[in-house]
């Protein structure tokens, strides 16, 4: 064989190789770059490896299993209880359990492996010993669980859950289905929902309610009752309540005084001046110009004459239009805000408490006042204020006499008749 026969062999050959071995290595990258998919083995079933007293009855027990392979590797194991719960989780090489049972109690669990692609194996077969988690009843039953709640309908049926009851012991109660008194299913322990059986379509009719019942056979009261379907009946709309209206705030009100000191000047066949003194009290408040008052004025002798001639002695009075009250009520403006010009008006009956002519008395009667009130108005020439006073008049006319006994023809016209001015200086009582 020639040299160049012998030499294209060998490069032949030597490419056949190099492409044989890109192959394998291109074929482990797409192994490499492709999802692990593959689920560990199932464990093997844990098994107690021993156990220890730990004082007051209770017992701790340990556990162990055999270990679950994988085509990457596990990557840790996961206690579950009998709910599919995880109750604790441990890693790839550390394959030990302990719990601690209460005498009369109990354990069910097995294990799960879990990789690192988070495939979980199918659960091993569970370790149990019979009984419960327990502490000693204490006669108290669990308290009512909640309203069922129509969830919804399956392919198996209508679905309805509830709001578990609380329990007062370690071990969760079981539960009772009722419809109206008829128990449809005793004993549903661990969940809270149930199918309702075949015979309940999605419109049956149905008033349903759940019992809890706990460890020791105590009931809890019925919880509150799921009808369906919902009644009809509209609801009545209940009377409005009206509001309770806001009171409005009452304005501050002010009591001013003023001391009274003027005179009566009378206009009538008996002529003459009646020193005249007294109180004047103001209601006000900063919001309005309006007020409120009381006059109180004392009753005053003077002397009169009567035709310019006759001397007259005589006192006379203010009374009030309303029986037994003393003062005489009034109202009025005080114009800006008791700064300025005040006016009132009253009403009064004019009295004659007693009256003589030389010596003779006309009057001899306390009832001896004009028959209709007389209406006396009075305005300030200026402004009033609280500290500094200010001056009121006036004029009225006095009516006829009534009640003063054998001579009321004689006195009446007298007194009686218009124009008469009443004039009063108002006083605060620090000038006093």
């Amino acid at each position: 064989m020639s040299h160049r026969l012998r030499r294209a062999r060998a490069i032949a050959a030597s490419a056949m190789t190099t492409a044989a071995l890109l192959s394998a290595a291109t074929a482990t990258a797409h192994a490499a770059d492709a999802p692990d998919t593959e689920l560990p083995t199932r464990p093997g079933t844990p098994t107690v490896t021993g156990t220890t007293d730990v004082g007051k009855g209770v017992t701790r027990y340990a556990f162990t299993w055999t270990p679950a392979t994988d085509n990457v590797g596990v990557t840790r194991y996961e206690v579950v209880d009998s709910s599919g719960g995880v109750i604790a989780s441990r890693g790839p090489d550390d394959r030990a359990f302990t719990t601690d049972v209460l005498p009369d109690g109990g354990y069910n669990f097995s294990v799960q492996a879990v990789d690192a692609a988070g495939n979980v194996s199918a659960t091993s077969a569970a370790t149990a010993k019979d009984g419960y988690f327990q502490i000693p009843d204490n006669g108290t039953p669990p308290n009512a669980p909640g309203i069922p709640v129509r969830r919804g309908v399956s392919p198996d049926g209508v679905v309805v859950s509830w709001a578990p009851s609380n329990f007062n012991y370690l071990r969760a109660p079981s539960y009772d289905l009722y419809d109206g008194d008829t128990k449809i299913v005793s004993g549903i322990y661990a969940i809270s929902s149930y199918t309702l059986p075949p015979s309940y379509t999605a419109t049956s009719p149905y008033a349903l309610s759940v019992v809890a019942v706990d460890v020791y056979g105590h009931r809890s009261a019925p919880s509150p009752v799921l009808t369906y379907p919902e009644s009809t009946t509209p609801t009545p709309t209940p009377t409005p309540i009206p509001p309770t209206p806001t009171p409005t705030p009452q304005p501050t009100i002010f009591t001013e005084v003023f001391l009274l000191d003027g005179a009566t000047t009378l206009k009538t066949l008996a002529k003459g001046a009646i020193p005249t003194t007294g109180r004047l009290n103001i209601s006000r408040t900063i919001v309005s110009d309006d007020i409120d008052a009381q006059v109180e004025l004392e009753s005053a002798s003077a002397r009169l004459t009567v035709l310019g001639v006759l001397p007259v002695v005589a006192q006379i009075g203010f009374v009030s239009t309303q029986t037994a009250m003393w003062g005489l009520p009034a109202t009025g403006t005080w114009q800006n805000r008791a700064t300025g010009q005040l006016s009132l008006t009253t009403q009064a009956r004019i009295r004659v408490v007693s009256a003589s002519i030389f010596g003779v008395k006309l009057v001899q009667t306390a009832t001896c006042q004009t028959a209709q009130p007389s209406r006396i108005s009075l305005a300030s020439a200026g402004a009033v204020t609280p500290t500094t006073g200010g001056t009121l008049a006036g004029t009225f006319s006095i009516g006829n006499l009534a009640g003063c006994g054998s001579l009321t023809g004689l006195v009446s016209p007298l007194v009686a008749g218009g124009g008469n001015a009443l004039a009063l200086h108002l006083v605060a009582p620090t000038q006093a």
